[in-house]
């Protein structure tokens, strides 16, 4: 199965033959939805990088992804993809906003579209949106620490520095030992001739 094997592929980081392996399957199946959601996700992963071939992603990302709507509009994850697409390539948060909902309305309980919508609506100061949609869920599921960054900046933005800084000290220890490392120790992160200054 070309799908199977192009998602494989994606999986290793290998986009080329990923590439390859779902135009394959899409030579075998024009409509094969898990194939066009793979090219378009690899068109948004390679816009995100930087030169040429980026540029040329862009607009492929954004082509992929629409015909993939008009393939299967109840697809939900495409509506995610989308917004994926205007909020990283484009930093178009409004309509990032737009198709995170439309992705919600499909999945309400799913944790990456409620941290994709709080982090569009932070960029655009829609703390209201973060307060109806994003925290209730969160004080549901206390365990889903991805949203505690989101959280965090909702309460900062009201002042609640205390219950904030407790959530990003949260959302922190939850992390793996090696990610926990880049928050906890600037050694990591600075510059070599940055740390000699200090």
């Amino acid at each position: 199965d070309y799908v199977a094997l192009g998602d494989a592929y994606f999986r290793a980081e290998d986009f080329n033959r990923a590439r390859n392996a779902y135009e394959k399957a899409l030579d075998v199946d024009k409509q094969s939805v898990g194939a066009q959601y793979g090219l378009a996700y690899i068109y948004f992963k390679e816009g995100t990088r930087r030169g040429v071939k980026a540029m040329f992603s862009h607009r492929r990302a954004f082509g992929a992804v629409r015909q993939l709507v008009e393939m299967a509009p109840q697809f939900a994850p495409a509506y995610l993809l989308y917004g994926l697409c205007y909020e990283w390539l484009r930093g178009d948060y409004e309509r990032a906003i737009n198709y995170y909902d439309r992705y919600l309305k499909m999945r309400p309980e799913d944790p990456e579209g409620l941290l994709a919508l709080g982090r569009a609506c932070i960029e655009v100061k829609r703390y209201k949106r973060i307060e109806d949609v994003v925290l209730p869920y969160a004080e549901r599921r206390p365990e889903e620490t991805r949203l505690l960054p989101v959280v965090g900046q909702y309460l900062l933005a009201y002042g609640r520095s205390k219950e904030a800084s407790e959530a990003f000290v949260r959302f922190v220890e939850g992390l793996e030992p090696a990610e926990r490392a880049l928050y906890e120790d600037i050694r990591r992160i600075k510059p070599r001739f940055v740390l000699n200054l200090c």
